[in-house]
């Protein structure tokens, strides 16, 4: 028997057990109601397999989403996998009790728990949905007035679906009323039976008998049964979580606006002045909504000590994904995936061309090239005259220019007209969790203030440096030179060039530090762009000296990363190697005509050395001119790469777990970056730079920018991560890091903010780089 078919034989031995009699599916009821969000056949085998679960998910989602490893040993809760296109599978959940928090931005989700306080307002709110009660009787027993009203909704879908039920069921010997009555009052009596359980209370005064349980002994007309049951408990416990959480909320704002009242209060009348003058000039600036317990008119807690209406009514649904952990609190959403089809808008051609599927236009080392030419300025305020932390000559990236350099030119026409503000450094988002998910750029433009005697412990400065540089498999290639042998001047070279230009942002105990990489090291600021308000600086020679002594003490990988750097080194000169010979040799041998028999010869010292000869002969005919190259690629690189291949490794201490951070948000000097590519199509850059210089107003600018850019986008976005991507449509931009269906960060600048934005760069002379603006005048 394998595994799938146990797990199926194990659904149908738990339906027969759990409705045996009452105690055995009380017992039931009460994990149900701790997963609640699981459909009703998965909550059987959760129960089966891990009777006390509380909160379930699949490994990645506690990985990647709660930033939780899985305690080595645990084992994980089998389901069936309905959405396998091909055969029968199965997927794993693991209950929060197996895992663990890696810090220091690990989590568990949280659980609502309901009090006394919260009762008013929780039956208030159901009453809405589900219809009146009666007021007189306590709590729980209007829990059980909606829960019939429930169980007869639940009883007339049954006869809908299925008509026959009563003969399958069993129940021949009672008349159709007498069933209906018995069938209403189970489905009533589990329905309320999950609710209290759910919410803690005590449920021994209430003697629910669940009669003719014993009835459903199979997994079909159990599950008929249990699935009514399960999706009228679950629409009640979502909109009980969802109001204790409101409640809570408003509540814990209220006592911190008391405590604000107070220390105010308390201060010297001086600096109350101060804060005074300083609160009156942000209200020139801001909406006068700041009212005690919210905004005018909005939603907060009455007078009479209740949620309004319409705070728990925006907040109303049950729906949510099912990839998503499911806890009593409901599901935690990281944001909507959104990535839509890529096109070209007719008449125009586009700029350029993915390289993702070829190795043409490659950089030795794996990732994609990109032209030379350009510069990386600072995104310092107009008025400043300091020096470029972020930007010297760049081989790597076309970057903006701007700044007050001594090659820039007259290009600005003298009649462009300045914001109604003068310049200074916008910070398109307050945070970066308000980055995570589909957000309205629109919605922040706070500027940060770095605390005072403010700096980056060497933790954090490892936390930094051990995420690698930005494109695919950094980490590994990193390591890999240490395990070779490497001698740190190597190493130093070879970082500049993986790493070469990439920004980076993180949110380090609650503090946002971006941090931007270049051929001088690395730059890491307060805020949303690194050169604003700089916290350090590190030269190379220094970020080697960390990144040596992580992998000296094996603080940079964990064991099971470091048991793929091997093989992942042998692909990727296997591929190099392919595309060299695809792009020199018309008549390749047999033995080498693909990627797996040229990994299959890096696999042994015998192919290698096999490798090495037919590439020094291959260098030879390019030296007498025999071949004619179709692109630029280096023998010698890919000899030295076999080479070493061949090295005899070094062995570095390795843990079981070790914590690898991703980046939390998008900065600013990437968004920057991004918006000065253009449009994406030929000359597009140059046609918004001239329309923004005919003085449109911003709405007209707005619009010629979503028509300018139309629907598509890229792959590569950001400046050295070969895993960004841009999507452009008629909201926005939308820029993203990570896969195309999962990015771990995202953010979408609409139309409005990209005008805004667009607009102060070129009023800072820093929308075109120097080579630009030689193509705009010629």
């Amino acid at each position: 028997m394998d595994k799938y078919e146990y797990i199926v034989n194990l659904a149908e031995k738990t339906a027969k057990r759990v409705s045996q009699n009452r105690e055995s599916w009380m017992k039931f009821l009460t994990s149900a109601a701790r997963i609640y969000k699981y459909p009703f056949k998965e909550q059987l085998l959760i129960y089966a397999q891990n009777p006390d679960a509380t909160a379930c998910a699949s490994i990645e989602i506690w990985n990647k989403r709660m930033n939780c490893w899985v305690n080595k040993g645990s084992s994980g809760i089998a389901l069936p996998d309905d959405t396998a296109t091909y055969g029968h599978k199965l997927k794993y959940v693991f209950d929060v009790s197996n895992v663990h928090a890696v810090k220091p931005n690990g989590r568990y989700p949280k659980a609502w728990k309901l009090r006394e306080e919260h009762k008013s307002d929780v039956l208030h709110r159901l009453e809405q949905i589900y219809g009146s009660t009666d007021s007189t009787k306590p709590f729980e027993e209007r829990i059980i007035e909606i829960s019939d009203q429930l169980a007869a909704d639940a009883y007339t879908e049954l006869q809908i679906d299925y008509p026959d039920l009563q003969d399958r069921i069993g129940f021949d010997k009672l008349s159709e009323q007498d069933f209906a009555l018995c069938l209403k009052k189970l489905i009533s009596e589990s329905v309320s039976f999950t609710i209290l359980s759910a919410c803690e209370i005590e449920i021994s005064d209430h003697e629910f008998s669940f009669d003719y349980i014993n009835q459903f002994v199979s997994i079909k007309t159990l599950s008929v049964l249990g699935t009514k049951i399960n999706d009228s408990a679950r629409g009640v416990l979502a909109e009980i979580g969802k109001t204790v959480r409101i409640y809570d909320k408003l509540r814990e704002k209220e006592q911190e606006k008391e405590i604000s009242k107070k220390e105010l209060a308390n201060a010297p009348q001086p600096r109350y002045n101060a804060l005074k003058r300083e609160s009156l000039q942000e209200g020139n600036s801001k909406d006068k909504d700041n009212i005690e317990g919210g905004k005018q008119n909005g939603p907060g807690i009455r007078t009479d000590g209740r949620l309004s209406d319409s705070e728990t009514e925006s907040k109303s649904g049950t729906g949510g994904n099912g990839n998503e952990i499911r806890t009593s609190e409901g599901q935690i959403s990281e944001g909507e995936i959104r990535w839509g089809e890529n096109s070209n808008v007719s008449g125009r051609n586009a700029e350029s061309t993915s390289s993702r599927d070829s190795g043409t236009g490659k950089r030795e080392d794996g990732s994609p090239d990109i032209p030379d030419g350009g510069e990386r300025r600072s995104k310092r305020t107009a008025q400043s005259t300091g020096s470029d932390a972020l930007g010297e000559e760049d081989e790597q990236h076309p970057e903006p220019g701007g700044g007050s350099r001594t090659e820039r030119t007259d290009l600005q026409p003298t009649n462009f007209v300045k914001p109604e503000e003068s310049y200074t450094q916008l910070s398109l988002f307050p945070s970066a969790e308000e980055q995570r998910g589909s957000i309205t750029a629109a919605e922040a433009s706070k500027k940060y203030t770095m605390p005072a005697a403010f700096y980056l412990p060497e933790t954090d400065l490892e936390v930094i440096i051990r995420s690698g540089g930005g494109q695919k498999d950094s980490r590994k290639r990193i390591y890999a030179k240490y395990t070779e042998g490497k001698s740190t001047d190597e190493i130093i070279a070879f970082l500049k060039k993986e790493y070469s230009q990439v920004g980076k942002g993180f949110e380090l105990h609650g503090h946002p530090i971006s941090v931007w990489f270049d051929e001088n090291g690395m730059t890491a600021g307060y805020g949303m762009q690194a050169a604003e308000s700089v916290v350090t600086t590190l030269s190379w020679d220094q970020i080697e000296k960390y990144i040596h002594a992580m992998i000296t003490y094996g603080l940079y990988m964990d064991a099971n990363e470091a048991a793929l750097v091997d093989k992942t080194e042998m692909e990727r000169v296997s591929y190099q190697i392919g595309y060299f010979l695809r792009d020199w040799i018309d008549d390749v041998p047999e033995e080498l005509n693909s990627i797996e028999k040229i990994e299959t010869l890096l696999s042994t010292h015998e192919g290698r050395e096999q490798l090495e000869s037919f590439l020094e002969d291959v260098d030879a005919r390019i030296s007498y001119g025999e071949l004619k190259p179709k692109t630029v690629k280096s023998p010698g690189y890919l000899l030295s790469e076999i080479a070493d291949l061949d090295r005899e490794r070094i062995h570095f201490p390795l843990h079981d777990t070790v914590d690898v951070r991703q980046e939390d948000f998008i900065t600013q000097d990437e968004i920057d970056y991004a918006l000065c590519i253009g449009s994406g199509f030929a000359d597009g850059k140059f046609r918004i730079y001239e329309y923004f210089m005919d003085l449109h107003n911003q709405k007209e600018n707005a619009d010629f920018l979503k028509k300018e850019y139309g629907i598509g986008g890229q792959s590569g976005a950001l400046p050295g991560n070969s895993s960004s991507n841009s999507e452009h449509d008629a909201k926005g931009i939308l820029l993203e890091k990570g896969s195309l269906l999962n990015p771990y960060t995202k953010v979408l600048l609409n139309w409005n903010v990209v005008e805004e934005r667009i607009c102060e760069l070129i009023y800072a002379d820093k929308y075109f780089s120097p080579q630009e603006k030689e193509e705009y005048k010629n």
